[in-house]
C-alpha cells in the first residue's frame, strides 16, 4: 500500500543499474511510506535485510529505511527487524532486532552513509549460527557484529507490518530520500554474497 506521495522513479539515477528500473522515492511529507501487510514469509527464524539508499537530508530523528514493526513500534520491541538511519546522525547506519523484551541495535560508524550518494546497507542476524551472529555491512563491508542468540520475536496481528520509508509510527522516523533493490532472505547471507549485492549482482 502506498501512503503519502512516495514516488517510483523511473528515471532513478542509480550508479548501479538494477534489474528493474527505477527506485522508491520519499519526499517530504507527513506520510511518505510503502506498507506491505503482514505474512508468515516475512517472519523467517533467520533474516538478511539488504537495500541501498541515498538520503537527500537530515533531521533531529531516525530515517526509516525498512522496518517489520512490533505493534505499529511500540515498547518495549519496537520492531522485529529493522534498517535506520541514526536518530542523531543520519551518516550511521543502524541494525535493529527486537526480541521478547528488548531491542538489540548495531552503529555503522559516523560517515559511513554520506548525503547524496548511493549507499549499500545489510544486516545479517542468525541467532543459532556461530559468532558473530549479528552483523551489519556498509558497501560490501564488515561495519559492525555482536554475539547474540536469542529468537526474533515478530508480531502476528496486523500491527506487525512491514514498512519502507518509515518505522511504522505514522508522521515518525520518516526518510528523505531514495530506496532501491531491497531484499529480505530466510537466511543469514556470508561475506562473498553481501559483497556481490554490494557490487550490483
Amino acid at each position: 500500500m502506498w501512503e503519502g506521495a512516495p514516488v517510483l522513479d523511473r528515471g532513478c539515477p542509480a550508479s548501479i543499474r538494477f534489474p528493474n528500473p527505477g527506485c522508491l522515492r520519499f519526499i517530504q511529507t507527513t506520510r511518505d511510506r510503502v506498507h506491505v501487510a503482514r505474512v508468515a514469509q516475512l517472519e523467517p527464524r533467520a533474516v538478511t535485510v539488504s537495500l541501498w539508499v541515498k538520503r537527500e537530508d537530515s533531521r533531529d530523528f531516525a530515517g526509516g529505511l525498512i522496518s517489520k514493526s512490533w505493534q505499529y513500534h511500540g515498547t518495549p520491541t519496537l520492531a522485529s527487524y529493522s534498517l535506520i538511519l541514526n536518530q542523531t546522525d543520519w551518516s550511521k547506519a543502524v541494525f535493529q532486532t527486537g526480541h521478547k523484551g528488548t531491542l538489540n541495535a548495531i552503529y555503522s560508524p559516523a560517515g559511513a552513509v554520506p548525503i547524496r550518494t548511493w549507499v549499500h546497507i545489510a544486516g545479517v542476524y542468525d541467532p543459532s549460527g556461530p559468532p558473530p551472529q549479528k552483523r551489519l555491512y556498509v558497501s560490501g563491508v564488515l561495519s559492525a557484529s555482536t554475539t547474540l542468540n536469542l529468537a526474533i520475536e515478530y508480531d502476528a496481528s496486523d500491527k506487525g507490518d512491514l514498512y519502507f520509508g518509515e518505522l511504522g509510527t505514522p508522521l515518525l522516523y520518516r526518510l528523505i530520500g531514495y530506496l532501491d533493490d531491497i531484499r529480505i532472505f530466510d537466511r543469514a547471507l556470508t561475506d562473498p554474497e553481501i559483497g556481490a549485492l554490494a557490487a550490483g549482482q
